[in-house]
């Protein structure tokens, strides 16, 4: 564009809306593309996060009882299935830490309970959770399943 095309466009005042509409019309096109990138997002199945609606509880139908495994359990068949919620309940008379056993073997704690109180988690289908004293003995594990699951700590 040459000077005199600038000013006819800018400088004038007559002819300034061109240009408040094109800068209007490229902040709603850059608003509809960041809102299609983020609706196209892979979904991250590898790591937890905490949940943070609890709409129902574990007496609700659909949830089910945890088995509670031997806290030297070997895992197997960890991976990342369908995403599911646990509701640790500590019903014990000591608090116990709650963390995940990820795939390599890390341990990952994500919260500690006192006598009394419960947890709620967003975890996947197969994952491991192991639940140790506070001095890190281990006491109990629990693998998430497809549904909503309920793991009871006596």
């Amino acid at each position: 564009m040459d000077i005199a095309a600038y000013r006819s466009v800018v400088i004038n005042p007559n002819r300034r809306w061109i240009v408040h509409v094109a800068l209007a019309g490229g902040a709603v096109l850059c608003a509809v593309a960041l809102g299609a990138a983020v609706l196209l997002m892979p979904e991250d199945k590898a790591a937890p996060t905490p949940a943070q609606e609890t709409p129902d509880t574990p007496d609700t139908p659909g949830w089910v009882e945890l088995p509670a495994l031997a806290a030297d359990t070997a895992p197997t068949g960890v991976g990342s299935g369908e995403e599911t919620r646990i509701t640790f309940d500590n019903q014990g008379d000591e608090a116990y830490v709650i963390s995940w056993l990820e795939e390599d073997g890390t341990l990952t704690p994500y919260s500690t309970l006192a006598p009394g109180e419960t947890y709620e988690q967003t975890s996947y289908s197969g994952h491991y959770w192991l639940v140790a004293k506070e001095d890190g003995t281990p006491v109990v594990m629990f693998q998430a399943a497809n549904e909503p699951g309920h793991a009871l700590i006596e």
